[in-house]
């Protein structure tokens, strides 16, 4: 099958190019069918091969012949459904160039339909990526969101138990300070009295003592 491109017309050097490729699809299963079971002559007498000797037609064929596999090789058409380069030369009542212009435009509309499709593609990549993007955004910001309400709440929760804390102690050195207030009246109220019933110092301290 035509896999590169074709080179030079000129008889002694596009004549080989055509029998190898005759005698490699001699091999196949298509040219057994196409010969009804049997397999394709590889010799042929002066003017009984099926491909053309004439230059002119020679020259032409090869012009479109090129063409087309240039269109192959561009598209990566399966080398399978490639035509085989003897086959561009085939003598038919109808010649074969129409029926090389017909592939060409055939190919050519599929790669038209190929880039539009590719187009397509990258623009729906395009937009899906911008829909994505969007999507993460808004998850990000209520990500955000919660993670600012779950500090909040934490701050709201360590500020209420400091403040407990603080009303504690608040409380203790109120409590603290009214009995520091009752200890100093009563040793007021005892010095007084010590000093009006003529009480000693040493009696005074054991008095004390007694009642600790």
């Amino acid at each position: 099958m035509a896999t590169k491109l074709m080179v030079h017309f000129e008889i002694d050097e596009l004549i080989p190019q055509i029998e190898a490729s005759w005698n490699k699809w001699a091999k196949t299963k298509e040219a057994r069918e196409h010969f009804g079971g049997r397999t394709p002559p590889t010799t042929f007498a002066k003017g009984e091969t099926p491909w053309t000797t004439k230059q002119s037609v020679l020259e032409r064929n090869y012009f479109w012949a090129n063409k087309l596999i240039a269109l192959y090789i561009e598209l990566n058409v399966d080398v399978a459904d490639r035509w085989p380069v003897w086959k561009f030369f085939e003598i038919r009542p109808s010649g074969v160039v129409s029926c090389v212009k017909d592939q060409i435009s055939r190919l050519k509309r599929a790669e038209k339909a190929i880039k539009t499709a590719k187009k397509l593609a990258v623009k729906a990549s395009k937009q899906a990526a911008k829909v994505a993007m969007k999507k993460i955004a808004k998850v990000e910001k209520a990500k955000a969101k919660a993670i600012a309400k779950v500090e909040k709440a934490k701050a709201k929760a360590i500020a209420k138990e400091a403040a407990k804390n603080i009303a504690k102690v608040e409380k203790a050195k109120a409590k603290a300070d009214k009995t520091i207030a009752t200890l100093k009246n009563k040793s007021l109220g005892f010095i007084k009295w010590c000093v009006a019933n003529d009480v000693s110092i040493e009696d005074a301290i054991k008095m004390v003592q007694a009642s600790m």
